[in-house]
C-alpha cells in the first residue's frame, strides 16, 4: 500500500579517532601508527571549524601548528635580529612551524658561502606575534579581541641552543 510518510535522511558527523583530533590540538599523544601519518587536508577540512573553536577558549589569539599548515596565508613577518633564512637564500619551499621558518644559516654554511649571514645568537630573528598575525589578516574573533593583553602581541625571538641550532 502507498504511503505519504516522508523520509528523514540521516546525516552522518563526520568521526575522527581520538589520537587524531589530539594531533590537531597539538596534545601529547602516546605512541601510535597514526602519528606516523599526518594530518591530511580532508580531515582537516572535516574537523577544523571545532578544533579552532575549542582551540581559541584555551588559547586566544593563538593557532594550532594543523591550522598553520592548512590555513594560514603566509608566513608570519620578520621584524628584525640578524641572520638569514635558507628559504631567502636557496629558493626553496620553508619548513615552518606555527608560521616562522625554520631552517637558518649557520657557522657552517659560511665555509661554502662566505657572503651569507649566519644567525646571531645575540640578536636571533624576530618575528610578530600570532595575536598581530592574526590581527593584521582580520583572522582574530571578537572573542579574542576582547581577551587579548598586550603581552600577546609582543613580537617572538627565535630561541636557539648553543649549537646555533633552531629549539
Amino acid at each position: 500500500m502507498p504511503t505519504t510518510r516522508t523520509r528523514k535522511k540521516r546525516i552522518l558527523a563526520p568521526t575522527i579517532d581520538p589520537v587524531r583530533l589530539k594531533m590537531m590540538n597539538d596534545e601529547p599523544v602516546q605512541d601510535s601508527f597514526l602519528t606516523l601519518t599526518p594530518i591530511t587536508k580532508r580531515e582537516w577540512n572535516e574537523n577544523k571549524k571545532t578544533v579552532v573553536s575549542d582551540w581559541i577558549k584555551k588559547f586566544p589569539g593563538t593557532r594550532p601548528s594543523t591550522w598553520w599548515d592548512f590555513e594560514a596565508p603566509e608566513i608570519r613577518q620578520r621584524i628584525g635580529g640578524i641572520g638569514d633564512c635558507e628559504n631567502d637564500v636557496f629558493n626553496i619551499v620553508p619548513v615552518v612551524t606555527l608560521g616562522i621558518p625554520e631552517d637558518w644559516i649557520g657557522l657552517a654554511w659560511l665555509e661554502v658561502y662566505p657572503d651569507l649571514t649566519a644567525i646571531d645568537p645575540e640578536n636571533p630573528p624576530v618575528f610578530e606575534s600570532q595575536a598581530t598575525y592574526l590581527k593584521r589578516h582580520k583572522i582574530l574573533t571578537k572573542a579574542e579581541k576582547n581577551s587579548l593583553k598586550l603581552m600577546d602581541f609582543e613580537t617572538e625571538r627565535i630561541k636557539i641552543d648553543e649549537n646555533i641550532n633552531i629549539v
